[in-house]
């Protein structure tokens, strides 16, 4: 369970809501699972995001975005119904929005909009908030309160007091977070971990170099020095504030991302802290390995362990394949299927070894369930209870999992330092955005070095929380292009505010860089518009210069997702409208024809339509769908013609999935539709 923090470092004010957003619909949610099913698992959080959940029991709790939700709408200003309304529709639109008809309909109603402040009526405003609210509310939230199932059955014109009483009931389901961690722990149902205090890259703080273990060619910050002592405290602290919630000893640490390193495990030791975990690719890079070789992958499953100066430390490599089906995969298969997919997987590896195999299955507690229908319900249930009726499997807390004698223990001699991501680093430094980000961090950290002696200690704490906060990874996590998000800007605000404050709490002037934002425009433009009309021979080939020239692209390498997939074989998509018909190019790259893939394209519509191309035909293909005729052709390029007439809405919603033996080795985007305008008027004012 990770979130950053939201809060601004002057005011004091969440900037963005997801903390209580994630609370009433995740975190309760996937710990309800372990009153029902007799199964154990381990939570890990960080404990910036315990300290901000603690602060969003209380209901006057200073959030930009909730805090406006409250007042009557009939006092909102201009100003402020426009800064308020965009957010009462982030929301995934398939899962969230659409079940909740009302919702729908004043969705496609802000779209048409151009002056939002005067698109809806206060009662419309009201409706939006509580529908907002209620599309975020968990199942179980729903299932088990009178309130939110009459104001589901009443799905509009609700009043300023039943949302005061809806707000009321989610506040007090924050607050009972804490009771089920607790009664979980009592039980020996759930072991409670944490990551380093901030969420740093453990590693990076060390000794950034150990970037290069994985990449040898990377750009580093041209100004860095090593922050072994704050990497200490976020371990130690993490430890003190696990006792201080839980009144117990820290056993084990997800490092922030997975990320670790021998110097990182050294200082996890040093903290008397038992095991960490860590992703299979350090895994492979560390024994200098393949784990595509199938036989090779039994060594996963083994109970690893370096040695460090103060004793023996264990480390759990998540198996990716497993933990990214549940992540990215399933949420677009049938409930019962990708249940029964999961545990075949299961016995294969279980077939596979002589010795018990400890299987780590981790992954994010809250992002991918927006993405499922029934907030992953209709996953969760069947897989549970799956796993609860099979004999051969036990699940088990990674501190049991020190304890038997039938899992074989291997010891690691070195460890490549890397992440979930890859085994590498990239993600969080490289980029010269990123490297920008680290290099005003380090600068501002240099100046409170600078100044330290002088400081007093109230003064001194707080300058050097500030900094805390900013070595947090997520602030580079977003920078550079490998991740997009419509709020970067907010997000690159609040990094920018705790160096800004670090030299505000010591009185000095503040440097004019810290003033700019780091990310050097808006997010990438991953959607651009066609210019003309195209007419393109469907035969597999670039016919002639022109026959794409007015296309629109689509650069299919943002995955437009605060997850992260290992590879990516999609590289950008051509479109656009002639005629009475779309169509639809993508470059396909050799790699995949060597490989005997397909391409899988998913259309949304009254039904869903699925057209498997098949790359190793070469010949003219028609897919019949609700009537019509979908038309693709291969050779050197894949081309696809789909009727106009085929859609009853003005956007095409897609999704591009690249398939080898059923599985799917690259999918765009990674949740959700793509959304092609299909705007007829702007058709019309095309131009050959």
């Amino acid at each position: 369970m990770h979130q950053p923090v939201y809060k601004d470092a002057s005011s004091g004010v969440f900037k963005l809501p997801w903390v209580f957003l994630h609370a009433v619909k995740d975190y309760s949610e996937m710990l309800k699972y372990f009153e029902i099913y007799p199964l154990k698992a381990t939570f890990n959080f960080v404990p910036s995001l315990l300290d901000q959940l603690k602060e969003y029991q209380n209901y006057n709790c200073e959030d930009a975005t909730l805090s406006m939700m409250k007042k009557e709408v009939k006092d909102l200003t201009k100003k402020e119904r426009e800064f308020l309304l965009p957010r009462l529709f982030w929301a995934n639109e398939i899962h969230m929005i659409k079940p909740l008809t009302a919702y729908l309909d004043l969705y496609e109603k802000f779209k048409q909009g151009s002056d939002i402040s005067n698109v809806f009526t206060d009662s419309e405003l009201l409706d939006a908030e509580v529908l907002f609210l209620l599309s975020w509310a968990g199942t179980f939230i729903r299932e088990e309160s009178t309130v939110i199932k009459e104001l589901l059955l009443k799905g509009r014109n609700f009043g300023e007091e039943e949302k005061r009483e809806l707000f009321s009931i989610l506040h007090e389901k924050v607050r009972y977070i804490f009771t089920q961690l607790k009664s979980l722990k009592t039980k020996n149902r759930i072991e409670i971990t944490l990551t380093p205090y901030y969420h740093p890259i453990l590693p990076l703080l060390v000794d950034m170099n150990s970037a290069k273990q994985a990449l040898p060619d990377i750009t580093l910050p041209e100004r860095r020095f090593s922050l072994v002592n704050e990497a200490e405290w976020h371990v130690s602290q993490a430890v003190d504030t696990f006792y201080e919630y839980f009144e117990d000893d820290l056993n084990g640490m997800w490092p922030a991302e997975g990320s670790i390193s021998s110097k990182a495990l050294e200082l996890f030791s040093k903290a008397d802290i038992k095991w960490v975990a860590s992703d299979e690719d350090v895994l492979a890079n560390s024994l200098g390995i393949s784990f595509d070789n199938a036989g090779k992958r039994r060594c996963i499953y083994e109970r690893h362990y370096t040695d460090t100066d103060n004793g023996k430390i264990f480390v759990f490599f998540r198996d990716k394949r497993l933990s990214d089906l549940i992540g990215f995969r399933y949420n677009k298969e049938d409930g019962n299927k990708a249940a029964e997919d999961f545990i075949s997987k299961l016995r294969i590896i279980y077939d596979s070894c002589d010795f018990s195999p400890v299987v780590p299955v981790i992954l994010d507690g809250e992002n991918a369930w927006e993405h499922y229908p029934n907030n992953g319900r209709d996953f969760l249930n069947p897989l549970y209870q799956k796993i609860a009726d099979q004999n051969w499997i036990c699940t088990s807390t990674i501190s049991e999992a020190l304890s038997p004698n039938d899992i074989n223990d291997h010891k690691v001699e070195k460890i490549c330092a890397g992440s979930w991501i890859r085994g590498d680093f990239a993600t969080w430094v490289g980029h010269p955005e990123k490297n920008k980000a680290w290099e005003l961090f380090f600068d501002t950290k240099e100046t409170f070095d600078k100044h330290e002696s002088k400081l007093n200690d109230s003064v001194k704490r707080a300058a050097a929380d500030c900094l805390r906060v900013a070595e947090g990874s997520d602030w580079f996590w977003w920078y550079g292009d490998d991740h997009h998000t419509d709020q970067l800007d907010v997000l690159d605000e609040i990094f920018r505010s705790y160096l800004i404050q670090t030299y505000k709490t010591m009185d000095l002037d503040v440097p004019s860089d810290l003033l700019n934002p780091v990310n050097s425009k808006k997010a990438k433009e991953y959607l651009m518009m066609p210019k003309n009309a195209i007419y393109p021979v469907l035969d597999g080939r670039v016919t002639d210069f022109f026959e794409y020239l007015g296309a629109g692209r689509c650069d299919l390498k943002n995955n437009m997702s605060a997850m992260h997939l290992d590879k990516s074989y999609l590289d950008e998509l051509y479109w656009g409208i002639g005629g009475n018909f779309l169509f639809l190019m993508l470059e396909i790259d050799t790699y995949l024809k060597r490989k005997e893939a397909s391409l899988r394209i998913e259309i949304q519509e009254k039904e869903l339509c699925r057209v498997e191309c098949d790359l190793n035909r070469k010949d003219l293909v028609v897919h019949k769908c609700m009537d019509f005729e979908i038309i693709y052709a291969f050779n050197e390029i894949l081309e696809i013609k789909i009727p106009l007439e085929y859609f009853s809405r003005d956007t095409a919603l897609l999704r591009l999935s690249v398939m080898k033996n059923g599985d799917i080795l690259d999918i765009f985007p990674l949740h959700d539709f793509l959304r092609l305008p299909l705007n007829r008027k702007v058709c019309d004012d095309w131009t050959i």
